[in-house]
């Protein structure tokens, strides 16, 4: 009746229990855009040795984002959730049945994927952090990583340094920029340059005549 397609990128040895949030962002500090939704994935697999009767995720939602617009998309097994008062979103997979992963190691693996919007225009720079608890039965949780974006845009800062006459113009546009942007050098003729592009620490990245 529909196709879904999930895209994810291929990483070593990991934690089956886990949690990563969509888009992942640009950089280091995965900045998104202000007012985009973001999709959680949460991972979960029984490494226990029997059977586990009931799993139960506990999900603590930033304050950054709006409860209300909570939509919950694909998962693994049937689910019955609660958002409490406090901003927990609990998934409960009751009589799940999951065999343990020395018993069957696919059969031991489930997920819930959910989407939740900012709210309204965050300021620039704000962070949201994610992080889930797993309980399996009676077990002490297993806690997922924390997942972090940043509200904004990741930003190349540009300067010029040129040991030319200063009646030399240089112009770079546009600025700040993200994939791509534009030199124009006027009132000089140049037979031959070197660019060279170094990253936030000052380190040299790139470099080529033209």
């Amino acid at each position: 009746a529909f196709i879904d397609i999930d895209c994810q990128t291929n990483i070593g040895a990991f934690d089956p229990n886990d949690k990563a949030g969509f888009p992942l962002g640009r950089g280091t500090d995965h900045y998104i855009d202000q007012n985009q939704a973001i999709d959680y994935f949460i991972r979960f697999q029984n490494t226990g040795t029997d059977t586990a009767f009931n799993v139960v995720i506990s999900d603590k939602i930033s304050e950054l984002l709006d409860l209300s617009s909570i939509r919950l998309l694909a998962s693994s097994h049937p689910y019955e959730y609660d958002l409490n008062e406090e901003g927990v979103l609990v998934f409960t997979f009751k009589d799940i049945m999951l065999p343990d992963s020395n018993v069957n190691q696919v059969a031991s693996n489930g997920f819930i994927k959910f989407q939740i919007d900012q709210k309204v225009d965050l300021p620039l720079g704000s962070q949201i952090f994610n992080q889930a608890a797993i309980f399996f039965d009676y077990n002490a949780p297993v806690i997922t990583n924390t997942t972090v974006h940043t509200v904004g845009d990741l930003l190349i800062p540009v300067s010029i340094h040129h040991p030319i006459e200063p009646e030399v113009q240089v112009e770079v546009y546009p600025n700040p920029f993200e994939q791509s942007t534009t030199f124009e050098i006027r009132g000089a003729v140049i037979e031959e340059g070197v660019f060279s592009l170094y990253n936030m620490m000052g380190q040299k990245v790139r470099s080529f005549s033209f």
